[in-house]
């Protein structure tokens, strides 16, 4: 009898990768790291809690002489968009998807929900530069 593998959100996230034929990187057993679209993302998953997936586009601007109106920024981007969340880390902008899924969803819909969260990361970071251009 051949015991069957729990699924997680990381196997979901790492056959969305290779389906896409995505190249990825594992860090640290519980991020993925690979480029999507010339821009480079974190999946970040935990074994603790098999339903949550952080998806991460690392390093979108760096702080300089601006920081006030790079957090003015970052607070609008977060509070006018429904997905992203925009944090400081170090002295760089990097935005985040942070959500739950079932990890028995079907790949299908996992792929559907995953490019949903790519074209609100790289739209997010259009209107983060529009914005903070007009300041």
């Amino acid at each position: 009898m051949e015991i069957e593998e729990k699924k997680s959100v990381k196997s979901l996230a790492i056959e969305y990768l290779q389906k896409w034929d995505i190249k990825y990187e594992i860090v640290e057993s519980d991020y993925l790291v690979f480029k999507y679209q010339g821009s480079e993302f974190f999946i970040y998953t935990s074994e603790d809690d098999p339903n949550f997936l952080h998806l991460i586009m690392p390093d979108i601007y760096r702080i300089n002489n601006d920081r006030i109106e790079v957090l003015e920024t970052m607070l609008n981007i977060t509070g006018r968009t429904k997905l992203i969340k925009a944090f400081l880390y170090e002295n760089d902008v990097w935005f985040c998807v942070d959500m739950l899924m079932d990890p028995s969803s079907n790949i299908d819909f996992f792929e559907e929900i995953i490019k949903r969260c790519f074209y609100s990361l790289f739209d997010t970071k259009r209107d983060f530069f529009t914005y903070l251009l007009k300041k």
